[in-house]
């Protein structure tokens, strides 16, 4: 007879009896609601049995991830109680336990894992030394301090955001990682030097205050805003697309070996000029927040929308950006007559809206400046632009 133990929590979830091979325990304080509900997907081979602990067990026929015929388990509870659910199954190779608030997981003895969601929940551990053949994991939203993923080494993606007490974390050995999302955390440092695959590299609202990414030459898209950078060499990352790097210290950015670069973000930094000449490829950029005296924009044909407000700019030509439907230059030194001659510059053209398959409205920011009041707005109008001054 098989022996279930209910660790004391306000519900308890098991899932795979102990004596068995491919078991997963969890743990889950239960919702405040009337019907409580644990809602858990699995994909894999063979059969599995799901004891709700209810006097309620089905038979569940695992099929591979991506079938249509794979559907979420949804189970209610007429009570609010402490509950032992117990899955048996020795081919389970996906599971999303999402948000089903659990307070822990034990994934020790389910070897066949291949991918693993668990975000959204309370966990303060998770022990994944056994999960040799995990390639993903989400497990974002959780309560992590540290997270050891020494054994993981086929791991391809990892979401570790919104852990917000997560002040360590080692990837040194996970050097087959692509995707690594690790932000709004209290990790102080993060060393992606053997992340020589990285693509995606977001880190936001850490304690970081350095980040080095010269080994990661695929990298294509770096979020790393509102952290505590003062230097960011981007030097050897010729093939990024994406670059997110606001709200933290830098006094100097250099991006012009990043001529693939497609929407650029340094808001609210410290930098007093900006380079874009060698971004062709640009269609976003915000430099907003900074303390730039001018900005040449001459070779950024492509940009869609420009944001360059908060600085003291006091003249801005974007006669060769065709395409430009938004403008933000609110907040510099823009006079009366460095207006007009902003106005000049702008484009007549119906710009399409490639989503929408309609003409896009064309806005223009320019409150705050001190030309506001006598320059000659209907330049700007007389082209299709809607001038927008905010109170």
């Amino acid at each position: 007879m098989k022996k279930v133990f209910c660790i004391s929590f306000l519900a308890t979830v098991l899932l795979a009896s102990t004596s068995y091979k491919g078991t997963v325990t969890m743990s889950t304080m239960t919702m405040i609601t009337e019907k409580p509900e644990v809602n858990i997907y699995l994909a894999g081979s063979g059969k599995c049995t799901i004891d709700w602990g209810d006097e309620t067990v089905i038979t569940v026929t695992l099929l591979p991830a991506g079938n249509r015929m794979t559907e979420t388990k949804r189970h209610v509870y007429n009570i609010v109680s402490k509950y032992t659910i117990t899955i048996t199954g020795e081919n389970i190779t996906r599971m999303v336990c999402s948000n089903n608030q659990l307070t822990s997981l034990d994934v020790s003895k389910n070897t066949m894992l291949i991918f693993l969601d668990c975000m959204g929940n309370q966990l303060p551990s998770l022990d994944l030394s056994k999960n040799t053949a995990l390639k993903e994991l989400n497990c974002n939203g959780n309560l992590f301090t540290n997270l050891d993923l020494s054994n993981n080494q086929a791991l391809t993606y990892l979401g570790a955001n919104q852990n917000e007490h997560l002040a360590n974390l080692d990837v040194s050995k996970n050097t087959l990682l692509k995707e690594l999302y690790c932000g709004y955390s209290q990790l102080i440092s993060l060393d992606v030097s053997n992340n020589t695959e990285l693509a995606h590299l977001l880190c936001p609202s850490t304690r970081i205050t350095s980040l080095d990414v010269s080994k990661n030459r695929m990298l294509r898209r770096l979020h790393c805003p509102n952290n505590q950078l003062i230097n960011l060499d981007l030097s050897k990352n010729i093939a990024l697309y994406e670059l997110h790097c606001g709200y933290n210290q830098l006094t100097n950015l250099d991006v012009s070996n990043n001529t693939a670069l497609n929407n650029f973000v340094c808001s609210k930094n410290q930098l007093t000029s900006l380079d874009v000449s060698n971004n062709t490829a640009l269609t976003g950029l915000n430099c907003n927040e900074n303390q730039l005296t001018s900005l040449d924009v001459s070779k950024n044909t492509k940009l869609i929308g420009l944001n360059c407000n908060n600085n003291q700019l006091t003249s801005l030509d974007v006669s060769n950006s065709t395409s430009l439907r938004t403008l933000n230059c609110k907040n510099n030194n823009l006079g009366a007559v460095a207006l007009n001659a902003l106005f000049e510059t702008l484009h007549s053209n119906d710009v399409i809206d490639r989503f929408l398959g309609k003409v896009a409205k064309k806005e223009l920011h320019i409150s705050e400046n001190p030309g506001i009041e006598s320059c000659s707005r209907s330049i700007a109008v007389d082209k299709g632009w809607e001038v927008m001054v905010e109170e």
